[in-house]
């Protein structure tokens, strides 16, 4: 049994006041700063205060956003997944780096990861092509977390 403690209600706070722009704050941050204490009322502070040394205090986080990663990446037991079609730039046919990121389960193959993406792309598949090793990876391979993959297919548009 994995027991995650968490506090979804410090969490939403957090979340509010960064968009508000009273406190820089990072989703499963282990901290946060006040950017402006002059524009806290007292009930802000009192709660900011709280959620910093009786929820990130005692448990280093909120706890919400590592219960969604053990939920998905243990128990689940899924693979974080980039692919990419430029290798060179690690971006995507309208050039952003990086913006896609799939999650498949263990044991998913690189012509998984093609039908993922598109339905029709495993048909002409070649070959995929792991970027961060620089690896030709057979349609067979399997998926490793956070592998960052080109997939090279005789229709490529």
């Amino acid at each position: 049994m994995i027991v995650v403690p968490a506090s979804a209600d410090s969490e939403l706070s957090l979340r509010r006041a960064e968009q508000k722009g009273l406190i820089k704050y990072s989703p499963g941050s282990e901290q946060f700063e006040i950017i402006n204490q002059d524009e806290l009322n007292d009930k802000q502070k009192s709660a900011l205060e709280f959620i910093k040394k009786g929820i990130m205090g005692e448990y280093m986080r909120t706890g919400v956003q590592f219960a969604i990663n053990i939920a998905v990446f243990k128990l689940l037991k899924m693979n974080s997944v980039y692919p990419v079609a430029n290798e060179k730039n690690l971006s995507d046919k309208k050039g952003r780096v990086l913006p896609d990121l799939i999650l498949v389960k263990d044991g998913a193959t690189v012509t998984d990861l093609a039908k993922e993406i598109h339905t029709d792309l495993p048909k002409g598949l070649l070959y995929g092509k792991d970027l961060r090793y620089n690896l030709r990876l057979p349609v067979t391979y399997q998926l490793r977390d956070r592998d960052v993959i080109c997939l090279v297919s005789a229709s490529q548009k």
